[in-house]
C-alpha cells in the first residue's frame, strides 16, 4: 500500500456514530503502538483531529500523544479552548507539555490565562514586581489578527492570522457589485 494514506473522517454529530469514530481511531492507535517498530522501517500516520473534544475521553489518544512519536505516530488536535481538553483528561497539562506545536488563534479565559503565564514575565527595572510579557487582557483584545505559537523547546511566536478565505471573499464582493451595477 503506497504511503501517505489518507483516510478522512469528518467528525460526526450523533452521538452513536461519534462512538464508532472513538472505536476506529482506538483500535488503529493500539495496532500502531503494538509493538516497537524497526530501525528506519516505521509507518507515520498522522491523526487530524479536529473537535477534538467532541469525542469525549479516549485513553488511546492519550497514550498515543504520550508514547506515539517514536512510533511514528503523531496527532493535530483541534480544540476551541485548553478547558475543553482539561475537562476529559487529569493529565491535560501533561498532554499539552508533550505537544510538539501549540498554536492558538482565540483567547477565551482560560486558555488567555494559561497562555500568559506560559509565556512568562519581565523583571520591570524600575518596579520590584513581575509584569507577564502579555497579560490575559491583552491576549483577549490587541490579538484579533494575531496568533501566537510556541514550538517544543523554542520561543514563542507572534504571527499574523492569514485567513484562506479573505481573498476568495473580496472576488465575490466585486462580482456581487457588479451584478448590482449591472
Amino acid at each position: 500500500m503506497p504511503w501517505p494514506l489518507k483516510v478522512p473522517i469528518v467528525q460526526p454529530t450523533t452521538r452513536c456514530a461519534t462512538t464508532w469514530v472513538r472505536v476506529f481511531i482506538a483500535q488503529h492507535i493500539n495496532a500502531l503502538l503494538r509493538e516497537e517498530p524497526e530501525q528506519g522501517n516505521k509507518n507515520e500516520v498522522l491523526f487530524m483531529l479536529d473537535e477534538f473534544a467532541k469525542m469525549g475521553t479516549v485513553p488511546e489518544v492519550q497514550k498515543g500523544l504520550e508514547i506515539g512519536r517514536s512510533y511514528g505516530v503523531r496527532f493535530w488536535v483541534f480544540l476551541q479552548s485548553l478547558e475543553q481538553l482539561s475537562k476529559l483528561y487529569e493529565s491535560a497539562n501533561v498532554l499539552i507539555d508533550n505537544f510538539y506545536i501549540q498554536s492558538y488563534l482565540d483567547f477565551p479565559d482560560d486558555t488567555a490565562q494559561k497562555l500568559s503565564r506560559k509565556l512568562g514575565s519581565s523583571d520591570g527595572t524600575l518596579q520590584a514586581s513581575n509584569k507577564p510579557l502579555v497579560s490575559p487582557q491583552e491576549l483577549q483584545t490587541d490579538f484579533d489578527n494575531q496568533m501566537i505559537v510556541i514550538g517544543k523547546g523554542n520561543k514563542a511566536a507572534k504571527l499574523k492570522k492569514l485567513v484562506y478565505y479573505a481573498q476568495y471573499a473580496d472576488k465575490a464582493a466585486a462580482t456581487i457589485e457588479k451584478a448590482k451595477a449591472g
